[in-house]
């Protein structure tokens, strides 16, 4: 009897054993799988994309503004003034600079400031100032001139454009631009209506970038990589952009981030992640490259962008606490 229980013990042993060998084996060959992260999946290769070819480098950088030593770390919005000045938003201040580039007045808005756009046909200049939920309405010299109703806790403003008789809101938190008058009365909410897939802008993240110029109302539309030329029912009047990796195209989650027109209706635009400023003409068709990564810290993510006279482009860089300046290599514009 004892011989025979010995003989069932070891047969139990052996295949318990070869049991756990199993498990370990079929478990050692499923780990990769099973210990990924999500992010893994997302993963791709930058290494040689961060190099721009010195021939595709149409501008040199200039000397930069200086931000003065206190200012938050985000800087969030740049605008140029028609007396050739700028003014800049970093947290809850106002920097203003002259067209000399000197620092001429500083003042606090009581709040984040995350977007800056000039009032049209203002004198003094006056600035739409956009908080997360709201807008407002500053003088250069410091004066809160009005305060517009607030969208709601979901709204996540990220950037405003203006004209003569409208003004608009691009919120990210309810991925619609807000179109109001001038006296702040909200007109209607913008979205975009389906062209052949989707409606709505896809706005993964917080970046939502609107400009106006040309008489039209352009938008990012980062999920999709495109930016698009919009009417004020929604319907796409134009869009261009194409998702690669290359250079005269858009990668990663959500690009571009920044846009800025130039008079003669072409584009400076900015992507994250492989930071770069790329110019493309009225059409969308890849010019060349303002400035590639290697310009930038690996921290920064997005630069509000402004242009000015001779095809200058202007950047804010939060890393620098400085207001980046890049002029057209050769004659100008």
């Amino acid at each position: 009897m004892l011989k025979e229980n010995l003989v069932r013990i070891a047969a139990v042993l052996g295949a318990l054993a070869a049991l756990v060998a199993l498990v370990t084996a079929f478990g050692l060959a499923l780990a990769p799988r099973a210990q990924a992260k999500p992010e893994d999946y997302l993963a791709y290769s930058l290494e040689g994309l961060d190099q721009v070819p010195e021939d595709k480098i149409l501008y040199r950088e200039a000397e930069p503004v200086k931000v003065p030593a206190g200012a938050d770390d985000s800087l969030a919005g740049l605008c140029l003034l028609p007396d050739g000045g700028s003014a800049l938003s970093g947290g809850s201040s106002i920097f203003v600079f002259d067209r000399s580039r000197t620092l001429v007045r500083t003042f606090s808005v009581g709040a984040p400031a995350v977007a800056l756009c000039v009032k049209p046909g203002t004198t003094p200049p006056a600035l739409y100032v956009a908080m997360r939920d709201h807008l407002e309405i500053w003088s250069v010299d410091g004066r809160k001139l009005d305060e517009w109703t607030s969208l709601g806790e979901k709204a996540l403003i990220a950037s405003i454009a203006a004209s003569g008789s409208a003004v608009y809101a691009a919120d990210a938190g309810d991925k619609n631009i807000v179109q109001y008058d001038t006296g702040g009365r909200l007109i209607r909410f913008i979205t975009l209506k389906a062209d052949g897939g989707d409606s709505g802008f896809l706005i993964p993240g917080a970046y939502f970038d609107v400009a106006f110029g040309d008489g039209s109302l352009w938008a990012v539309d980062p999920g999709r990589h495109r930016v698009c030329k919009i009417s004020p029912d929604g319907e796409i009047l134009a869009a261009w952009g194409r998702t690669s990796a290359e250079l005269d195209g858009f990668c990663g989650c959500c690009n571009p981030v920044n846009i800025a027109l130039f008079p003669d209706g072409s584009f400076a635009v900015q992507e994250k992640g492989l930071l770069r400023i790329k110019l493309y003409d009225r059409t969308g068709a890849f010019q060349g490259v303002v400035a590639g990564p290697a310009s930038f810290h690996p921290s920064v993510k997005s630069l509000d962008l402004a242009v000015g006279s001779g095809g200058t482009v202007y950047a804010a860089d939060s890393h620098l606490k400085e207001v980046r300046i890049f002029t057209r290599k050769g004659a100008g514009r």
